[in-house]
């Protein structure tokens, strides 16, 4: 069993492998005899369907900036205007599972109206 940061069980070791078939045969199970395509398959305005779970791609490329197989991180995104708030919050965060703080400042165009505000350095 893989342990996280925290000495933790990582949450996909808790869960056993699964394919396609053995989802598919849970959903028929769900659905009661209901048509899976009537009730789990949507279309978009262009006739695309939209399934209701897809299977991982066999030629998918790693993910710029991350080492393929290491675990993925929690960032907490940290917007509050006053800087004694936003520091508690940020360590609510933080002590809450987040590995790390996106800081959104006031101006900027990740505040969406929000924002720490920093008129010093310090």
């Amino acid at each position: 069993m893989s342990v996280n940061r925290l000495d933790q069980p990582a949450l996909a070791s808790l869960f056993g492998q699964s394919s396609r078939e053995d989802w598919l045969a849970q959903v028929t199970k769900t659905l009661k005899g209901a048509d899976f395509q009537r009730r789990l398959v949507s279309k978009i305005d262009d006739g695309i369907a939209l399934e209701p779970i897809y299977g991982r791609r066999t030629d998918a490329m790693t993910i710029s900036g991350r080492t393929a197989g290491q675990p993925w991180g929690i960032t907490a995104r940290v917007d509050h205007p006053s800087g004694v708030d936003a520091a508690c919050l940020a360590l609510a965060d933080l002590e809450g599972g987040a590995d790390g703080l996106a800081l959104a400042f006031q101006g900027s165009t990740a505040a969406r109206g929000f924002g720490l505000t920093a008129d010093t350095v310090e």
